[in-house]
């Protein structure tokens, strides 16, 4: 007798905390759904006003680059050689007196400027000359000047310290 006393006891007080623990615990709770200005909206992307210069050599190949501050990069030429560029930017004011100006030699071969409806474009064409080294070319009148850099090798040394600068270090 005393076995079924305990077994009773034992099965009385597990179901007391098991009930116990129920109502400590509680019911389950619901978690309200989260009501707030829905997802945040992606903001318009900005037009990328920084002046953007693309150069079309003889053999149709081209470069395209950007400049922060009117300075492009290093553009690979051969003596004598001529390349087209077309330079993109976003002022509004062009002045009449804009041109293009060889600095360390070569020439002008054309410039043109187009008011497009994107923004103006100023093209040209320049020709190294027959030394090697730095060809800059100014063109002021467009807002804010813009200077081309080109670089002539020389052709009976390799000068590999200006490959990393060049956009057409192969050129």
């Amino acid at each position: 007798m005393p076995t079924r006393l305990i077994r009773y006891a034992f099965a009385a007080s597990s179901w007391v905390f098991i009930v116990h623990t129920a109502l400590a615990i509680g019911p389950t709770p619901t978690i309200p759904p989260i009501i707030g200005p829905g997802p945040t909206p992606t903001p318009p992307a900005l037009p990328d006003l920084r002046p953007s210069a693309t150069f079309t050599f003889a053999d149709a190949t081209q470069i395209k680059t950007r400049s922060t501050t009117g300075h492009f990069r290093f553009v690979g030429l051969h003596q004598y050689e001529s390349v087209d560029v077309a330079l993109q930017f976003s002022a509004t004011v062009v002045s009449s007196s804009a041109t293009a100006l060889p600095l360390d030699g070569g020439k002008i071969l054309s410039f043109a400027i187009n008011k497009g409806a994107v923004g103006p474009l100023a093209s040209l064409r320049f020709q190294a000359g027959d030394q090697p080294g730095l060809y800059r070319v100014l063109i002021p009148g467009l807002g804010a000047p813009a200077m081309l850099h080109f670089w002539v090798a020389d052709p009976n040394s390799a000068n590999l310290a200006m490959a990393p600068l060049l956009l057409n270090p192969t050129h």
